[in-house]
């Protein structure tokens, strides 16, 4: 009998054996199912990612381009700016140096006009600055400038006088007389 109990015995082992065997077979079914469905997600993401890394890249590659669209203007709205900004700085120096030479005719003819009078003024005595009127007519598109021809045709011309005439209308009006 001997014999008999070590084939159950031996038997039993092995049944138990079997059970252990099919109990871990069961759990790694389940991980094997589990880790399947893992997988399928993750490769859901990546695959996911994926597309975002080519819109993020096609995006940034559109963000260049607009960039160096935009670098490529500024740049040629900076050499615009220069050219435009030297034009005008010699503008300024040329209707400065025009300006400083008027200033300087000015200061020469009034300093003519205060020694020795002026033929074109009649009826103006005592000092008073020729070609200002009393009374600035409204109506003068030049500012109140009078004119030796109005003085002759407007009457009562005579009592111009008095008061301070600008410079450059002062100019204006005596190249008008001269001329």
């Amino acid at each position: 009998m001997r014999c008999s109990d070590k084939f159950k015995e031996e038997n039993w082992n092995l049944e138990v054996q079997l059970q252990d065997v099919r109990t871990q077979l069961t759990a790694a079914s389940g991980e094997k199912t589990r880790l399947d469905g893992e997988v399928r997600r993750l490769t859901k993401d990546l695959s996911k990612a994926r597309d975002a890394g080519e819109a993020h890249k096609s995006e940034a590659e559109k963000l260049n381009s607009t960039l160096e669209d935009l670098r490529t203007k500024h740049e040629a709205d900076v050499a615009v700016m220069r050219k435009t900004t030297a034009g005008l700085q010699r503008e300024k120096g040329d209707l400065q140096s025009s300006l400083d030479a008027l200033k300087s005719d000015i200061a020469k003819q009034s300093r003519v006009i205060k020694r020795f009078g002026s033929p074109l003024t009649p009826g103006i005595e005592g000092g008073a600055e020729p070609y200002t009127p009393h009374m600035v007519d409204e109506d003068d598109p030049f500012g109140g400038a009078a004119s030796t021809r109005r003085r002759i045709d407007t009457p009562g011309a005579e009592m111009w006088g008095g008061g301070a005439c600008c410079c450059v209308t002062f100019l204006v009006c005596l190249v008008a007389d001269v001329g």
